[in-house]
């Protein structure tokens, strides 16, 4: 069985940037280029990033006494978190703290929690928060997925990439012909995200090197044609689904994660470091995008290249340095106090079943 034997710092760097793109696709930049060109980075940036939940995947199979921890140790480290900012982003769009507790404040805060845990199938978009129900639901289900795709083992995986891309390739041209998206196509991949664990899970693999060479190919030709479509609103109308999940931008993601993949970065504790603090960092993403927006108001700065430069090193170092304090000071604190409560919640109901059976 292939795993990931050693810490490859490439992804380290590959995951930082990512984030970063992610976090800038969000700002309102003024300039109709400059959104272009934050729109042709950050969506391939949002598929590696769900590449990493299958490439690092790690799981047990269903019925292995492994799964209980492994749910256990998903719902602390994404679940609670996820639930705080759920709440704290309520506060924020109902402005006072009463009101998130009114009927509409409510059902807003249930809605969250439910999309927290159902991800793909149902529930509003909570901000930018939609990735962490998705990659939620990922994890969720990723067991049941894991153990499907070793059983095929490498022929298997090979056809079901060829079908993937097929399939892809099919719902694209549908959308040109008809103008809308075949009604299923969402639903085969749930919401369409679940291609890219698939496709993390087979980057490790050996048997993806014979695909190399054309991907050094079309890779660059896929990224310039992203670029073209883009900028131009043509062929695809822009549509961001069919953008997201076109063999095209498929192929230009498992590019990019794949170089980067063969990159031989020396060991870096900043790389690390701040690749351990993306997860928290695209939670306060929705909150310190608003407030550079909010802050920074200078035309040349909003509608210029130079510009954007600066409001992109601002808001790196400004959501990662909060992303620092929040880890340190509050994420790390409640993760123990959690598996603490949940550890005498087990003692207690093994003391208790104990005099049950007495």
């Amino acid at each position: 069985m292939e795993t990931v034997k050693s810490r490859n710092y490439s992804l380290d760097l590959l995951r930082i940037l990512c984030c970063i793109a992610i976090l800038i696709y969000h700002l309102p930049f003024e300039n109709e280029a400059l959104k272009s060109v934050t729109y042709i980075f950050s969506t391939p940036a949002l598929a590696i990033f769900f590449m990493f939940a299958g490439f690092f995947g790690s799981a047990p199979n269903p019925g292995d006494s492994a799964i209980y921890p492994y749910y256990k140790k998903k719902f602390v480290h994404i679940g609670m978190p996820l639930f705080l900012f759920t709440i704290f982003y309520g506060y924020i769009y109902f402005q006072q703290l009463k009101d998130i507790f009114c009927k509409e404040g409510i059902n807003y805060i249930l809605a969250g929690i439910k999309q927290s845990f159902l991800g793909v199938f149902a529930g509003p978009n909570i901000n930018q928060m939609w990735f962490m129900y998705d990659i939620l639901a990922v994890y969720i289900i990723w067991p049941f997925i894991k153990v499907g795709l070793d059983g095929l083992k490498d022929k298997g995986q090979r056809k079901l990439l060829y079908l993937i891309a097929l399939l892809q390739l099919f719902i694209s041209l549908y959308f040109l012909k008809k103008g809308i998206l075949p009604y299923y196509s969402a639903v085969i991949y749930l919401n369409g995200w679940l291609i890219y664990p698939l496709l993390g899970y087979m980057a490790k693999k050996d048997w993806i090197k014979r695909y190399d060479k054309f991907l050094w190919v079309a890779g660059p030709i896929c990224l310039v044609f992203n670029i073209y479509m883009a900028i131009t609103e043509k062929l695809l109308g822009g549509n961001v689904e069919v953008f997201t999940f076109s063999p095209v931008t498929i192929i230009q993601s498992l590019f990019i994660f794949r170089l980067f993949l063969g990159f031989n970065l020396k060991p870096s504790k900043i790389l690390k470091y701040l690749s351990e603090r993306t997860f928290t960092a695209y939670l306060l993403g929705a909150f310190t995008t608003m407030k550079v927006d909010q802050v920074i108001n200078n035309e040349f700065i909003k509608t210029t290249l130079p510009g954007m430069l600066i409001i992109i090193v601002i808001l790196t170092v400004v959501t990662f340095a909060l992303a620092s304090v929040l880890d340190e000071i509050l994420l790390k604190n409640l993760e123990k106090a959690c598996f603490f409560v949940i550890d005498k919640i087990e003692s207690l109901a093994e003391i208790l079943k104990k005099k049950v059976k007495k």
